[in-house]
């Protein structure tokens, strides 16, 4: 494995290439208590306030991500805490990574519900 150190030196070489390559793969901040991969806050704190190269980690979180919406909305006020313990981190794409996922949540939770009240208009409609 690449240390953050060699990474940030090759993205450096064409950095606004390869700060937007790089970006998409980053890896998110840990819900299990603060915690943030190296080469995510070093990448963070250097390109992150180029609004292109975050929207890029940002589209990066959930890619491939298969998930149930019952899970999420069990696991969602777990998830929403743990957020919080980053709402005052000193770095600002870390804050707007927070607010990004604190919004996923909140519109998965919102399709879950149309999903749940269609469900129960369909079962109305069976009687």
């Amino acid at each position: 494995m690449l240390s953050a150190q060699a990474i940030l030196q090759w993205i450096q070489i064409k950095s606004s290439e390869r700060a937007e390559i790089i970006a998409y793969h980053l890896p998110a901040p840990s819900l299990e208590g603060l915690s943030i991969p190296e080469i995510t806050l070093m990448v963070l704190e250097k390109y992150g306030d180029d609004e292109r190269i975050f929207q890029r980690f940002l589209s990066g979180m959930h890619v491939w991500e298969v998930y149930k919406l019952d899970d999420i909305a069990h696991a969602s006020t777990k998830i929403l805490e743990a957020l919080e313990t980053y709402k005052d981190y000193p770095l600002i794409a870390i804050r707007k990574w927070v607010e990004y996922e604190k919004s996923w949540i909140n519109s998965r939770l919102e399709q879950k519900h149309k999903y749940d009240a269609m469900e129960d208009r369909f079962k109305d409609n069976q009687s």
